[in-house]
């Protein structure tokens, strides 16, 4: 496992309270008693220093039957609330500061919903099946994050460690569906096509007209691309889109620049109702909706006991 004993990193008042500048010291008193085997890293090698179970480690973790959760901290609340990110935060892409969340009949309804999920599924024998080395099968229960101080931005599940896992891409299959077995049993995928879009245009009060909202008139070989591309526009409130062209078939010919603008104004033309939600206006939004439509559903097949886990395609 790689551990910093940089000083340059311990100590900061942005790092965990156990990176303080006694934690070399700690670990060489460990690996001195062979709890721990202590392997010195290499900056000019690029090579991290790394700790391992040592013998009498590995002997106590066998005598009391101990596993990767009892060296977990706690689980975090089923509630999660940050503040606004600063500048700073924005800058170095880090999370918002943690809030105390507002002691409210709605906070403890959505906090009863994630107990609700979480004691269901530690009753599942929900299995990592792969040959994946990172992957910590014991990390079950999740929590829901709000953003921007509010309890109506966000509320996206986290935690769960089938979340890092990889879903189908570029002809891959589904790391999740191939390598996770809830009571013995491959999951079944189901997919909540285009939730966002279509959730823009209940917004607007608007019926979508379109069975498949990236497979645009004229654009039929391109929808990969139209999908990226729209995606982009909806959630990112920073970055100027630009067409990935890989994604857009033989790109009609033009150049990224123009073929960009071709494709960006298609999408206005076919989605103009929803044309106010671009450049990221409504993400916390609609961040919301879709948790809360998901967490909907997740309860009413609890009720059926029908064991599920939420999971996403990181866009």
């Amino acid at each position: 496992f790689p551990v910093t004993i940089s000083k340059g990193v311990l100590g900061r008042k942005e790092s965990h309270v156990v990176l303080n500048d006694k934690l070399p010291d700690v670990l060489k008193i460990l690996a001195s008693t062979q709890m721990l085997t202590l392997t010195p890293g290499n900056y000019a090698e690029g090579r991290m220093t790394t700790i391992e179970a040592g013998a009498n480690g590995l002997g106590l973790i066998n005598e009391y039957s101990l596993n990767r959760s009892d060296f977990r901290h706690k689980d975090r609340k089923p509630i999660v609330l940050r503040a606004r990110k600063t500048v700073e935060e924005k800058k170095k892409k880090k999370p918002g500061k943690e809030l105390e969340p507002p002691d409210t009949d709605e906070a403890k309804r959505m906090a009863a919903e994630v107990d609700r999920l979480n004691d269901y599924l530690s009753k599942q024998v929900i299995e990592y099946v792969g040959d994946g080395q990172d992957v910590d099968d014991e990390r079950k229960t999740t929590h829901r994050v709000f953003n921007n101080g509010s309890l109506s931005e966000g509320g996206r599940l986290y935690g769960d460690f089938w979340q890092s896992l990889a879903g189908s891409k570029e002809g891959k299959s589904d790391e999740r569906e191939d390598d996770i077995c809830i009571n013995g049993e491959h999951l079944v995928g189901l997919d909540c096509g285009q939730i966002a879009v279509r959730i823009l245009y209940s917004f607007e009060g608007v019926q979508i007209d379109m069975e498949d909202a990236y497979l645009l008139p004229g654009w039929e070989n391109s929808r990969e691309g139209i999908k990226k591309l729209l995606n982009t526009m909806i959630n990112d409130p920073n970055s100027q889109p630009r067409a990935v062209k890989k994604l857009f078939g033989d790109g009609r010919g033009l150049k990224l620049p123009e073929l960009t603008e071709a494709a960006i104004a298609s999408i206005y033309q076919h989605h103009g109702p929803i044309r106010g939600h671009f450049a990221g206006t409504s993400t916390g939004r609609l961040f919301y909706e879709e948790s809360n439509h998901l967490m909907r559903l997740l309860m009413e097949l609890i009720d059926m006991d029908i064991p599920a886990l939420l999971y996403r395609d990181w866009e």
